[in-house]
């Protein structure tokens, strides 16, 4: 099982304690200077994160769309997320998150030339072993309820779409205990991910760690983080003998 968190906020430091106290795994992606939050995590406050964590790239300010900026400033963007985030940690920085989800195949090329192991998307209800590392799929995104979102009715896996029988699933917190349990019975990627401001914003503290209670040492589980988990997919026969959870 593996998390991964976007956009580092302060309230990753909440979220961290929460995952540690599950004995989950999981990657930040930290974007050192966002201009689209008002909060940032501190250099230290880095630190304390990455003593238990992946940290990840996710761009040095946080773009609307990185596919749209001269090839030039893509550069500039992904290159100095990770020597700024390097030198902050003093140790390599090795997964890649896109701003909100967008990408083509120059930025992949871009990252693979700075040495990444891999990226991680925002595509939706994937439940699939990882087939391009610079293409990660989610699985559920953790949102609150109250709001438009999407709407799941099936999901994605090695054997093609797979309906989910029963009522239409708006919760986020249903899609992700049946999308879990689903994974549990027959194999796959299950990729929870979100936003720790959204928690403080939309209350959704409690119902987080009601999830995370659900899916912490389920039997036959690997937790891992973003990237550790492309390094097992790359050591194992099959893609489909693990699990993961991860949150633009």
């Amino acid at each position: 099982m593996t998390t991964s968190w976007d956009d580092g906020h302060p309230s990753d430091l909440r979220l961290a304690l929460l995952l540690k106290k599950y004995g989950l795994q999981g990657t930040f992606y930290v974007s050192p200077l966002n201009r689209e939050n008002s909060g940032r995590l501190a250099p230290d406050d880095l630190r304390i994160i990455a003593k238990d964590f992946e940290i990840g790239a996710h761009s040095l300010t946080h773009p609307p769309d990185l596919t749209r900026l001269p090839a030039a400033a893509a550069i500039d963007e992904i290159e100095k997320s990770k020597i700024h985030l390097e030198s902050i940690l003093d140790k390599p920085v090795k997964m890649f998150c896109y701003p909100h989800g967008k990408w083509n195949a120059e930025l992949k090329r871009i990252l693979r030339s700075f040495g990444f192991l891999g990226a991680r998307t925002t595509v939706p209800f994937d439940f699939r072993a990882f087939r391009d590392p610079f293409e990660v799929g989610t699985s559920v995104l953790v949102y609150p309820e109250r709001f438009p979102g999407r709407v799941i009715r099936g999901i994605r896996y090695p054997s093609g779409w797979v309906p989910l029988k029963g009522a239409v699933m708006r919760s986020w917190k249903i899609q992700a205990g049946r999308g879990f349990e689903f994974v549990r019975r027959h194999g796959g990627v299950f990729h929870l991910w979100g936003h720790s401001w959204h928690f403080d914003a939309y209350l959704l503290w409690d119902d987080l760690e009601d999830v995370l209670r659900l899916i912490a040492n389920a039997p036959g589980t690997v937790y891992l983080s973003n990237g550790d988990l492309l390094l097992y997919r790359k050591s194992t026969s099959s893609g489909s003998s693990f699990l993961s959870v991860a949150g633009s």
